[in-house]
């Protein structure tokens, strides 16, 4: 009877740490509640099959997502603490760092350029071409303009002299170039795919992360992945868990844009499936993250700086700024 009783208390011990094991069956792991922000457009491509697994609870974290219609609504629910992650473009996440003072830190980075430009013709097909002519835009004051100062200084082109540059919201930029009132105009995905379903008159002209590609040492970073400082310090392994299905978002996104489509335009990331499926490609996601993120993102970063150091917080970021996962 002992010998039976000693028996069970050391199988009972045994079984003590299994107690201690989450659903996972990995031990000391906590399972959070993690609020994510991410923007509508191109920003948001990336985590519409990840936002689908997590309302499926087939994520280990528990998830909560929400998209945002502008950059400003994703900086102040960072500030707040409203979310722990968010996707912002990606001078926006660098000024932010600046002036938050570190608050938070650049996790992945998630698209390359995303913007191209159209004409209403076929008389443009290299960026000398644009000598003398007009071209419409958005972003004054951001990260297009200074992309499109940029590719077009390299080309020996001057702003406001060789080339005029006349800005515009981005709704009304649309509804102008699909209408045929403007003949060159230069936008991001998927504003370029809804303009060409509108008007077959309408040719994608250059692709303008190319174009920077010929002239630059640096690829074009234009959309990142950004996480609360003190989160990533409190739970690194909770951000490198988010960032794995992050991963996997992008690659089911590049490897079934049919089916993710659906997706998208499920969580009104863009609106209409067939064009979330066009836009696709010209969204150029990709996957970065780790040591392998600042020498990616530092030149484009020293081109926004060179031209407006404001446009990055007043300095370029240094490497605090970059969550390596430790």
């Amino acid at each position: 009877m002992k010998k039976t009783l000693a028996l069970l208390l050391i199988i009972a011990l045994l079984l003590l740490p299994l107690a201690a094991c989450n659903d996972s069956g990995m031990p000391g792991t906590e399972t959070l509640d993690i609020a994510v922000g991410t923007l509508n457009g191109n920003t948001g491509v990336a985590a519409a099959w990840l936002m689908e697994q997590a309302a499926q609870g087939l994520t280990e974290d528990r998830y909560t997502f929400e998209v945002f219609t502008a950059p400003d609504q994703v900086t102040a629910a960072l500030l707040s603490g409203e979310v722990q992650i968010a996707a912002l473009p990606t001078n926006v996440a660098a000024a932010l760092y600046n002036r938050s003072e570190g608050m938070i830190q650049l996790a992945a980075i998630s698209a390359y350029g995303v913007l191209h430009l159209l004409e209403n013709g076929d008389e443009i097909h290299s960026i000398a071409d644009l000598a003398d002519r007009t071209i419409h835009t958005t972003g004054q004051g951001a990260g297009p303009e200074f992309i499109l100062n940029h590719v077009l200084t390299q080309n020996g082109l001057t702003p406001g002299v060789d080339v005029i540059i006349e800005f515009h919201p981005n709704e009304a930029l649309a509804s102008l170039m699909a209408a045929g009132q403007i003949e060159v105009a230069m936008m991001p995905e998927p504003m370029v795919t809804s303009v060409l379903a509108q008007n077959e008159d309408v040719r994608r002209a250059l692709d303008m992360t190319t174009e920077w590609d010929a002239v630059s040492d640096s690829p074009l970073v234009m959309s990142v992945l950004v996480v609360r400082t003190d989160f990533a310090e409190a739970n690194p392994e909770a951000v490198l868990r988010f960032l794995d299905l992050y991963r996997q978002s992008i690659e089911e996104t590049v490897t079934n844009p049919a089916e993710v489509a659906a997706l998208i335009a499920q969580f009104e990331i863009i609106p209409s499936v067939p064009i979330a499926e066009r836009a696709i490609p010209g969204c150029n996601l990709t996957f970065i993250a780790g040591l392998d993120m600042e020498p990616a993102l530092r030149g484009f970063l020293e081109v926004l700086y060179a031209a407006d150091p404001a446009s990055v917080g007043g300095a370029i970021p240094n490497e605090n700024f970059y969550f390596v996962g430790q």
